[in-house]
């Protein structure tokens, strides 16, 4: 098990707390996140979603996006009898592979699926 140990980064945090209003508690986070320089955090504490990282080179992000794809149509399994004649619609909500699939099918079935609330046969 991995433990916690809380970094001990200096600077003068009333300062820059009052420079940009915000606390010192809030300047010492932002700068044990290795944000330096008036830029940075300028851009850290008022940047837009320009100035975001490209989601896509997060570590781990493409078995992140596999994963939840795969529970969100497990859920299905046991929501999909609940709408009248969803037999069709289930199975393409089963068989996609990419999220665009996915709500393609499940938008199928909410457009031309009357939900009855109780498991149909």
């Amino acid at each position: 098990m991995k433990k916690w140990v809380v970094a001990a980064k200096r600077a003068d945090f009333k300062a820059i707390g009052e420079k940009y209003h915000i606390d010192q508690v809030t300047a010492r986070l932002i700068r044990n996140r290795d944000v330096t320089g008036d830029d940075a955090l300028r851009e850290y504490l008022y940047g837009t979603i320009a100035d975001m990282h490209d989601p896509e080179e997060m570590k781990g992000i493409g078995e992140a996006a596999d994963l939840l794809l795969f529970k969100m149509k497990e859920i299905w399994f046991y929501l999909a009898p609940m709408f009248a004649d969803s037999k069709k619609y289930a199975k393409k909500i089963k068989k996609s592979e990419r999220c665009v699939v996915y709500e393609s099918a499940v938008n199928e079935l909410f457009a031309n699926c009357r939900f009855t609330g109780t498991q149909s046969k």
